[in-house]
């Protein structure tokens, strides 16, 4: 599909919808202003990106969160954490597990990895921010309610199959929310959206999801490499098996 021109940004710098999205971000002071804005992308890679560049604008003192690591078995049967060093382990990034190191600030915004308390709607999902921050735990508020939840670190391990062996992180569940995946913003509603696409291809119907978590068309925003594209309209392929 062609992608109208009062939507186009260049991907090539990150300032430019960062900018759109979150004008101001510097100054922020107000936590709701994050409520109903995220930039989307297809990958995590791009996600960290975004979201590390993000917190580097976002004002306030930061506090760095670093995971424990190991690893519980291997297809090898002298696998373990002996076997591996610690600093390859803090560098693996399955899906679904935060970071081995996170930054954070009183304000940002975050995102919940895991159904901590689905009867009070802290779920896998839900956007909250960070109220009040220790050495293994953070206080946090959600958008929609208002609740607030003390946050521990927890286990998490990686999917058979990521790697010869299961890693096992104890880390905080939750990631920055300025930029999240489209799969993960599924079910969110956002009024002010950036699409992210540094390649053209989606698998099925990224792109139609990507594109209709905008309630209000005036506020989305979409960037590409315009400087690899032959038109000032660059076509974005939706994949669809």
């Amino acid at each position: 599909m062609k992608i109208p021109d009062r939507w186009l940004l260049d991907s090539e710098n990150l300032d430019n919808i960062i900018k759109k999205i979150y004008p101001g971000l510097s100054d922020a002071s107000d936590p709701t202003f994050f409520a109903a804005r995220a930039i989307l992308t297809t990958k995590n890679e791009f996600v960290d990106r975004i979201n590390t560049e993000a917190t580097n604008r976002f004002p306030g003192d930061e506090s760095i969160y670093t995971s424990n690591d190991c690893v519980i078995d291997g297809d090898d049967p002298d696998a373990d954490s002996m076997n591996y060093p610690v600093e390859f382990l803090n560098g693996c990034n399955p899906s679904g597990v935060p970071p081995h190191s996170m930054v954070i600030k009183i304000g940002m915004p975050l995102i919940i990895l895991r159904n901590l308390d689905v009867q009070n709607g802290l779920c896998n999902g839900t956007k909250v921010y960070a109220l009040e921050l220790w050495r293994y735990s953070i206080k946090v508020k959600t958008y929609i309610g208002g609740k607030e939840f003390l946050i521990p670190r927890i286990h998490f391990t990686s999917n058979e199959g990521d790697y010869p062996f299961t890693l096992r992180r104890r880390q905080l569940p939750v990631r920055p929310a300025f930029a999240m995946t489209i799969h993960k913003s599924q079910g969110q509603t956002i009024s002010h959206v950036g699409v992210y696409l540094n390649q053209s291809v989606f698998t099925h119907g990224q792109l139609y999801v990507a594109l209709s978590r905008a309630t209000d068309p005036s506020c989305l925003f979409v960037a590409v490499p315009l400087s690899n594209s032959s038109s000032t309209s660059p076509v974005a392929k939706n994949v669809v098996f």
